[in-house]
């Protein structure tokens, strides 16, 4: 048997990173950026600390996790060639109640924001003896760890790729049957067992937001206006340079007492006499807010969803909103929808074919409107094809009806 090689879910990422290394995120993410650091740290060890602390990346994961969950687990049958919706079902049952401590929808929003954070999710399925799982749960990406057999392109069979999943945390290591284990993942070309963060591919855009959100918050909360202090007393209307001790003296104070924070002094006295020298350096030149705003936009649209669905878009009217939502919908979430589907279906024992399982999202009302549209066309082109074959246009008649099933 081949020597097992153990890879941290992210090894791949961070250069094959000690399994077992866990970080206190308590100090170790900083906003904005060090001295000398031109970008952000993608590293797996990082990756939920960045995008949960990062708020634009956080809204646009937890938008598109708040809309996946939206939609409702049905189970279909193929009966006499036409698809049939199954009544009280156990699958969709455990779908929407997947564990104690979770119902469907927060058990969705944690796969979202695994698959927007990791680039991989993970949920293990248990099982007595039916293909039906008695509950599901979301793995935590952060503590997750793959053990590969080392072999992978030359194997028809997943338990000879995987020799063991299990988490390991707070010194306990809790193992999982890879068989029960449902793995979503973004596409990797160089790896197709783990997927890609899709944080390390925006490193640069969430670097910006992070720098310019930072350096205005240090204006905001350290007092950091743009100028400095001199004494009052010179020649020719000329201040001259605070002393060293005097220097001293009006910092410490500084950062004791006096302040623009709530809590502190707005005078500070001083001993002899000192004026404020503003200089002229405007933050609006920078343009930070500008930055930040393409810099959403961008990530926004590498997450699939669309601008107009946030409330920072000028352009955003009430029918941009709308368009954006279906076309967010549209684009992105039926088709996340079915791939999670269809794998699903596949770990429930259902051939995909026969009887499969779908995420539906036709009760919401922004697309009912489409449907209604859709089906009152769909009555105008049959009444058309009616009339025609009637005044024996058949030739006509069979274009439209063509046309019609395409």
């Amino acid at each position: 048997m081949a020597e097992n090689i153990f890879y941290r879910l992210g090894a791949f990422i961070t250069g094959g990173k000690d399994a077992y290394t866990q970080t206190n995120f308590g100090s170790y993410v900083q906003w904005g950026l060090q001295k000398g650091e031109t970008t952000v740290d993608t590293t797996w060890d990082n990756l939920y600390e960045l995008a949960r602390t990062t708020p634009q990346v956080a809204a646009v994961i937890d938008r598109k996790a708040s809309m996946y969950s939206n939609g409702r687990w049905k189970h279909y049958k193929l009966v006499n060639g036409k698809k049939t919706l199954v009544e009280n079902s156990d699958a969709v049952y455990i779908l929407e109640n997947p564990n104690p401590i979770q119902n469907g929808s927060e058990l969705d929003k944690s796969m979202i924001w695994s698959d927007e954070t990791y680039g991989n999710s993970m949920v293990n399925l248990l099982r007595k003896s039916l293909p039906i799982p008695t509950a599901i749960y979301n793995l935590p990406m952060q503590y997750t760890v793959i053990g590969r057999t080392g072999k992978m392109f030359n194997q028809v069979e997943r338990e000879k790729i995987i020799d063991k999943i299990y988490i390991e945390y707070n010194g306990i290591r809790e193992y999982f049957d890879v068989k029960n284990v449902l793995h979503f993942k973004n596409s990797n070309p160089n790896d197709p067992l783990m997927g890609i963060s899709p944080l390390d591919k925006y490193k640069l855009a969430i670097a910006n937001i992070r720098a310019s959100m930072g350096f205005r918050n240090r204006i905001i909360t350290n007092d950091a206006a743009l100028g400095f202090m001199s004494s009052d007393t010179g020649q020719n209307g000329m201040g001259l340079g605070l002393t060293p001790e005097d220097i001293k003296r009006m910092n410490e104070a500084r950062a004791g007492l006096f302040g623009m924070q709530e809590g502190k002094a707005n005078i500070q006295y001083v001993e002899g006499s000192a004026k404020w020298n503003p200089m002229s350096y405007p933050t609006k030149d920078l343009m930070l807010f500008e930055e930040v705003d393409q810099d959403f936009k961008l990530i926004i649209d590498g997450f699939g969803l669309n601008e107009n669905i946030f409330s920072f878009s000028k352009a955003s009217t009430f029918s941009n909103y709308e368009q954006g939502l279906k076309a967010a919908y549209q684009d992105c979430i039926i088709p996340l929808a079915e791939d999670r589907a269809l794998g699903f279906t596949k770990f429930f024992g259902m051939d995909g074919t026969n009887e499969w399982l779908e995420k539906d999202y036709s009760h919401l009302e922004i697309l009912k409107s489409d449907k209604s549209k859709e089906a009152a066309a769909d009555k105008t082109r049959a009444e058309t094809i009616a009339i025609l074959q009637e005044q024996g246009r058949n030739d006509l008649a069979d274009v439209i009806a063509l046309e019609f099933k395409k």
